[in-house]
């Protein structure tokens, strides 16, 4: 069951970048580096902190990689 949620959040990452790509034009190989400092300066401009919500997510990136099931009741069930 963890592997196809991570892929399911995998998947809607690549529809974030694919829409990221799209509106900027940017190269696939900038596309993540450039979404990142994009989503910096809209943070900034909108009073939230990058820097702790980022370290968040790196702690939910690895309960759902070392723990993958204890997340699953957030995941919401859409793609």
């Amino acid at each position: 069951m963890s592997v196809p949620d991570n892929q399911r959040r995998a998947a809607r990452a690549s529809i974030a970048l694919a829409a990221y790509r799209t509106a900027t034009g940017t190269e696939p190989d900038d596309a993540l580096c450039d979404l990142l400092a994009d989503l910096m300066h809209w943070a900034n401009q909108h009073g939230f902190d990058f820097a702790g919500d980022y370290d968040m997510a790196r702690c939910h990136f690895d309960a759902e990689v070392l723990e993958p099931d204890s997340f699953d009741l957030f995941d919401g069930g859409a793609l």
